[in-house]
């Protein structure tokens, strides 16, 4: 029986180049311009080495996408209790969006659905607002703009840590329970036409 060898996790003390360490190195640069060469020095490896595992940036921002949606995980929506669900579902998505603050870049050059995980979870969302009560089209719209506010939300939570940094103080705005309650009222208009 012919055994395959595992790479080993370092190597001269440094991390061992594999396509996912690539992949989560692209998650973990954020809003940095990527470029191989920025993504080569974040990990410590020549340009050309990354070239041995990914074909070019593109191909990098897909492996990162493939690991931002295969760790992304749909909470249980239940459209009898949907408004608890909505909020589950926002919070969930917030937080996987603080976690990873170049998932919305990832998602504005890479398309995201191509991933399984990706498409489950839309399809699931989808049915989700369809059986609490939404015809087809807004369904449709509930799911994209669930998307949006949080996205939105997210960007914004960035923006004003951004410049609380540079200004000093606090950014007063609305909170994500507002935002989410905001949502849950529109879905919720959206149930009784």
């Amino acid at each position: 029986m012919e055994r395959s060898r595992k790479r080993p996790e370092f190597r001269k003390g440094r991390p061992t180049l594999t396509r996912e360490a690539i992949g989560r190195a692209v998650l973990d640069l954020g809003d940095a311009e990527l470029t191989m060469r920025a993504l080569a020095a974040h990990l410590q490896v020549t340009p050309r080495a990354l070239y041995k595992y990914v074909a070019d940036r593109d191909d990098a921002v897909r492996l990162a996408a493939g690991q931002l949606q295969a760790a992304w995980i749909l909470p249980e929506l239940d459209p009898h209790d949907w408004r608890a669900s909505l909020s589950a579902l926002c919070h969930t998505l917030l937080g996987l969006y603080r976690r990873h603050p170049a998932a919305l870049r990832l998602a504005e050059t890479t398309a995201l659905d191509e991933h399984e995980n990706t498409r489950r979870g839309n399809e699931a969302m989808r049915a989700f607002f369809a059986a609490a009560g939404l015809s087809p089209h807004d369904a449709e719209r509930a799911w994209r703009q669930t998307i949006a506010v949080v996205a939105g939300h997210s960007e914004i939570e960035r923006w004003a840590e951004r410049a609380t940094a540079h200004r000093g103080g606090t950014e007063a705005g609305l909170s994500f329970a507002d935002v989410v309650e905001m949502l849950t009222a529109w879905v919720g208009t959206l149930r009784s036409t």
